[in-house]
């Protein structure tokens, strides 16, 4: 992959509630449609990061 494409607009889909209350937890396409559907389109060549983890103390 070209370096040049590893510089996009990025949004963050905070999932860390649902993997501490189900470790197994696993992001489907429907949760992708449901953020988009409550945050607006992704952006064409964009990235969509799933946080999975809690803030370290």
């Amino acid at each position: 992959m070209p370096p040049a494409r590893l510089i996009a607009p990025a949004v963050v889909r905070d999932d860390a509630a649902n993997v501490t209350a189900d470790p197994d937890f696993l992001v489907e396409v429907e949760h992708i449609r449901a953020f988009v559907d409550e945050h607006g389109p992704l952006h064409d060549g964009g990235w969509l990061l799933c946080r999975t983890a809690g803030r370290p103390a």
